[in-house]
């Protein structure tokens, strides 16, 4: 990442960053993140994200996360080794895969789940308001460990069953032809989800904005004021 590339020249936190592959995460984090996020969802990201990389013998050994003018920048470790560690490391990484990706969606069920639920549970049922700040302070530090822990859960759920749709399209690649990729990937969509059902609901209740009149403008000149969204005055602002 050069200044000329950004647009401005990098705030290196370790000077032995400069010398980093990194790419900007435009995906995840398309807009600058607040200083909040930089340095509390991001470490929390870095620290679990890495725990499960290395868990499941990744290429890479972990992730590491820049934050510069509030844009996100990601830079991937690569495990440093000779040709006989590298594909050793690669080959354990195949047997987790296999291994991991039959029993993922069961291992969900029963495990990961339950305390993705219980963590969140506890976090929105935390009483900020009526809580002393000891104990808000305690309440935060917790969770902050509680992040870097759904952050491994997530890629140990995810990283799997990425790897096996991997080596399906290469296989497919090899033995087909890069014409029956797009085939294979229509295969594998899938069913209906929660993460599906709730973009679909997201989509419709858009387009339900876009039906009344002046209700897109109202929503986009929201603003955020004390912790609660102010809309301007409109008949369904109250709703």
């Amino acid at each position: 990442m050069s200044a000329a590339s950004g647009g401005f020249a990098p705030q290196w936190q370790d000077p032995a960053h400069a010398d980093s592959f990194w790419f900007r995460d435009a995906m995840h984090f398309p807009a600058p993140v607040t200083p909040l996020n930089a340095t509390f969802f991001q470490p929390a990201f870095t620290r679990g994200a890495s725990a499960a990389i290395s868990r499941l013998s990744m290429p890479v050994t972990g992730l590491t996360i820049g934050v510069h003018h509030g844009y996100v920048y990601m830079n991937p470790v690569p495990f440093q080794g000779d040709e006989a560690a590298t594909q050793a490391r690669f080959a354990e990484m195949q047997r987790l895969t296999m291994e991991l990706g039959a029993t993922n969606l069961q291992d969900w069920y029963d495990t990961f789940e339950p305390r993705v639920l219980a963590i969140a549970q506890e976090a929105a049922g935390f009483d900020f308001a009526g809580a002393p700040t000891p104990a808000i302070a305690r309440h935060l530090a917790g969770l902050f460990d509680r992040t870097v822990e759904v952050w491994d859960i997530h890629m140990r759920v995810n990283i799997p069953t990425m790897n096996a749709v991997f080596g399906l399209e290469e296989m497919i690649h090899q033995t087909l032809g890069k014409a029956a990729l797009d085939d294979s990937r229509a295969l594998l969509q899938g069913f209906e989800n929660k993460s599906s059902a709730l973009g679909q609901a997201l989509w419709e209740m858009a387009e339900w904005g876009r039906s009344q009149p002046g209700l897109a403008e109202c929503v986009a000149a929201a603003n955020v004021r004390g912790g609660r969204v102010v809309l301007p005055p409109h008949p369904q602002a109250a709703k």
